[in-house]
């Protein structure tokens, strides 16, 4: 939330006052005219003055006019080394049958954790320039209020830019990651199917709590406790329902649901007809990387650049629920193969696979990576990196299971023996 405060032009200067030349007076709106004829007197206690303005003040949001991301609550925090995020989510455990016949022989055999990784690298380095003229300065000395002016022309011009293009690259990710999304499908919101809507929203947030592996794009186990359960929806589809009965499906009264509930214009390119999206609070991986204000002084031109330096690192976590509300066609899936070539790979190799849905169209193309007979120290990754161990004595099935539709299933068996990896049956 913006802080706001008095930005009037003496109260300004005294703010800085400590940070500048002593030959600078305490400031009054009395003789805010014989003040600013000192700053302003000086080309090096001008760029002094708005040096530490920017520096001390524009780095702190003081004006409630500036844009706010309304994502921003998806944020992780700030990242200052390096430019790959890890992320790590380990599976649940497998039950075995209890059977003291055979403890003896297998009490010391390892089980290696079901632990899958991604990494989200930085992928957008951006900057935002503002000039301000010497006029501007001179100009921000002529009344009480010309010093808030001056202020909101520094932040609104960068902080504002960067903060929408944010928003913008966030509702990014959700096009690009639609295909791993459950999908329920209902009528057209309108105000004779709200109560239609609310009870879809209410029987999905009721699920989200119960370990399941079909909502999420990797299909791995996992539960979204309602604490954890956040609702991004449509600004025209919340104006037609009633904002306490949509509080009561998360058990929350009206103001603490406000946290919860993320309004947005639209879900970006090729999600027209979603109107609303339950997910876990964790699914957008959104990071920090830098946050970088610098300045320029040209004496020719006699004015000042500001650059604000914006790296971020934008991702969606594959491991995280989420379900997308559609009025849309929902086009199901038909198929599945697994795309990479037949060959010999040798024991230790690291082998990534790629699924193909059919067809193209298909609404939801998340993909369930398993295998059969794997030994040692082979396994395979939530996103389908699979390592051939070097302890595989057994041919070894690969499995890729399209989530929305578990009947569709494509194979590879690969023959740790000869190492040739064929099309299964």
């Amino acid at each position: 939330m913006a802080k706001v405060f008095d930005a009037s032009s003496s109260a300004v200067i005294n703010a800085l006052a400590p940070y500048l030349s002593e030959r600078i007076p305490q400031a009054t709106a009395e003789n805010l005219n014989e003040v600013s004829k000192i700053i302003l007197s000086s080309a090096d206690l001008q760029n002094q003055f708005l040096n530490v303005l920017v520096n001390r003040i524009c780095r702190v949001v003081i004006t409630s006019r500036l844009y706010e991301n309304p994502l921003r609550s998806f944020k992780l925090g700030t990242e200052k080394y390096g430019d790959i995020v890890e992320e790590i989510f380990v599976n649940i455990a497998n039950a075995h049958e209890y059977d003291p016949l055979i403890a003896e022989s297998e009490v010391y055999k390892r089980e290696i954790p079901d632990v899958g990784a991604v990494f989200h690298k930085m992928n957008s380095r951006l900057f935002y320039k503002t000039t301000i003229q010497q006029e501007d300065l001179a100009k921000a000395f002529v009344s009480e209020s010309g010093m808030r002016s001056l202020i909101a022309k520094i932040v609104d011009a960068l902080y504002s830019g960067a903060n929408y293009d944010e928003f913008l690259s966030m509702k990014n990710i959700l096009s690009v990651s639609k295909e791993g999304f459950a999908y329920i499908k209902t009528e057209a919101p309108s105000d004779a199917t709200a109560k239609n809507i609310l009870t879809n929203i209410r029987s999905a947030s009721n699920l989200l709590e119960f370990m399941s592996d079909e909502y999420n794009a990797v299909g791995v186990k996992n539960f979204t406790p309602k604490a954890n359960q956040v609702l991004m929806i449509r600004a025209d589809v919340d104006a037609i329902i009633d904002v306490n009965a949509l509080a009561a499906v998360f058990n929350l009264d009206k103001a603490e649901f406000q946290t919860r509930k993320i309004m947005v214009d639209n879900f970006g390119e090729g999600n027209d007809d979603v109107y609303a999206i339950l997910c876990d609070d964790e699914f957008l991986q959104v990071v920090n990387n830098l946050d970088k204000f610098t300045e320029q002084y040209n004496a020719q031109g006699d004015y000042w650049n500001y650059f604000w330096h914006v790296w971020r690192t934008y991702a969606a976590s594959p491991f995280s629920n989420v379900i997308a509300f559609t009025s849309g066609t929902i086009v199901a899936a038909t198929g599945v193969t697994i795309t990479t070539a037949n060959g010999t790979y040798p024991k230790g190799t690291n082998l990534q696979m790629t699924a193909t849905i059919a067809p193209t169209t298909a609404t939801a193309k998340g993909v369930r990576w398993t295998l059969e007979g794997a030994e040692a120290d082979t396994y395979i990754s939530a996103t389908g990196m699979v390592h051939l161990g070097k302890g595989q004595t057994t041919n070894l099935t690969i499995k890729a299971t399209v989530i929305s539709k578990p009947t569709l299933v494509a194979t590879k068996v690969w023959n740790p023996s000869t190492g040739a990896l064929s099309s299964g049956t």
